[in-house]
């Protein structure tokens, strides 16, 4: 705080040293001070050079034109979906959304499109590793199809039974064999079931009810 006061204290004095402010006057323009320092440069170190009047005229003009680049921003969507390439934040805290493009055309004035172009290639990485994914699995469902088909061709049709083959193994019904008994009432009802099936394909929609209770009856 003593500091401060000494700075203000030593800044007051400077102003009435140059005799800018007085006792009568307390406020003061910018152009007087600014007039005020040309005139003690002038003093000092003599009149400026054309050189030196140029160079200031240029410093003014950049510096002008960056001014009014900062008043043409970009859209608030356009600024968001960049900030986002690039993984930085959309709006800091206590940020403004020009200040917000002004921290987004820092960034690309200092990374030209760096970020965006480590996003490009990762992705293309990504789509050869799951393209690459995608034909083997590929590959290995239409080889396990083609072995599938192999095995089925090379089983041989299965034996249909039929109501004389029932009746020839019927002969030994009831002679102690459980297996074999077992095994007729099976082909029995699997036979009468593949019929009744059959049937129920041509009954209209009265008798479908008894096809269904005959099957769950079976089943």
């Amino acid at each position: 705080m003593d500091i401060l006061k000494a700075e203000i204290a030593r800044k007051r004095k400077l102003l009435e040293d140059s005799k800018i402010i007085t006792k009568d006057k307390k406020f003061f323009k910018g152009s007087e001070l600014k007039a005020k320092q040309e005139e003690e440069y002038n003093k000092k170190y003599g009149p400026k050079t054309e050189d030196t009047l140029e160079k200031n005229a240029t410093n003014d003009t950049d510096s002008s034109r960056y001014d009014g680049s900062l008043h043409q921003t970009l859209p608030r969507k356009e600024v968001i979906r960049r900030l986002r390439e690039r993984g930085e934040p959309i709006t800091l805290f206590g940020e403004s959304e020009l200040d917000s493009f002004q921290r987004l055309r820092h960034c690309e004035i200092q990374q030209p499109e760096t970020n965006k172009g480590f996003r490009n290639d990762f992705q293309e990485a990504l789509e050869k590793v799951d393209q690459t994914y995608l034909d083997e699995l590929l590959a290995s469902q239409a080889q396990t199809s083609n072995s599938r088909v192999v095995k089925e061709e090379e089983k041989p049709p299965e034996k249909q039974i039929t109501y004389d083959d029932i009746q020839m193994m019927a002969k030994d019904l009831g002679k102690g064999d459980r297996n074999l008994d077992m095994n007729v009432t099976l082909n029995l009802i699997q036979v009468n079931y593949d019929d009744i099936q059959l049937i129920a394909n041509d009954l209209d929609k009265g008798d479908r009810n008894l096809y269904l209770y005959i099957r769950g009856f079976f089943s």
